[in-house]
């Protein structure tokens, strides 16, 4: 049996933790929030570029694929709203069909966290948001507490994530959204030491040398040691 040490240094990244809100929007009741995109959609209309939360430009992007009407639920609803802001909830774009919600402008090299907020002072109906494989169901029935939240998607090479809805029932709704940007997290990285001989006993005594190598180098999610 042999042994050697290896050592890996955990350097914490700093997450730019940028933020964007959404609030979907008639072009009446406007959400008077400087933190807070008004937007409203149009059918395959793109919107223009989005604000950070911190009043600083960003170059993200959206447009739903169909958009056929809105949905108020009244001045005050959602009053003890915890999901988001009671104004939000008020104004929902509303489908009975299949359509996406696609979000250009991201940074390729960065992760994003998404919440998707909808609510509705009717019964009998669910929306469903999904991005790839991941898929989150929000109960909009006079809803205040539910919403769909997915975090580490990566857009694709030209900035991009496609955001399906659906609905359980017959109607859909979409009152608004969060983007979090930000990095991965940790990056680790190992020492550039030299490979170490281990020598190995087989069982038939025989003494095999070996290397232990560490790859990739640098590494972000997993490491292999061979």
């Amino acid at each position: 049996t042999g042994t050697d040490d290896i050592i890996v240094l955990f350097k914490q990244v700093p997450s730019t933790n940028k933020i964007i809100h959404v609030n979907i929007y008639d072009g009446i009741t406007t959400y008077n929030n400087t933190q807070w995109n008004n937007w409203k959609p149009a059918t395959a209309v793109t919107s223009g570029s989005f604000l950070y939360d911190d009043a600083t430009a960003s170059t993200v992007k959206a447009v739903l694929s169909f958009h056929p009407d809105f949905r108020d639920n009244g001045l005050n609803y959602a009053s003890t709203a915890t999901v988001c802001p009671p104004a939000v909830l008020r104004i929902n774009s509303i489908s009975t069909i299949f359509r996406t919600l696609t979000i250009t402008g991201l940074k390729p090299a960065l992760q994003y966290g998404f919440e998707f907020y909808a609510s509705r002072t009717f019964i009998g109906n669910s929306t469903i948001c999904k991005i790839g494989n991941k898929s989150d169901t929000i109960s909009t029935d006079y809803n205040i507490n539910d919403y769909a939240k997915f975090s580490n998607i990566t857009p694709d090479n030209t900035g991009k994530v496609v955001v399906n809805l659906s609905s359980i029932g017959d109607y859909q709704y979409l009152a608004g959204f969060t983007i979090i940007e930000g990095s991965s997290g940790l990056i680790a990285t190992t020492t550039t030491q030299p490979a170490k001989t281990l020598a190995i006993s087989s069982s038939s005594d025989e003494i095999v040398s070996t290397y232990l190598t560490v790859f990739p180098n640098p590494f972000f999610d997993n490491i292999n040691l061979r």
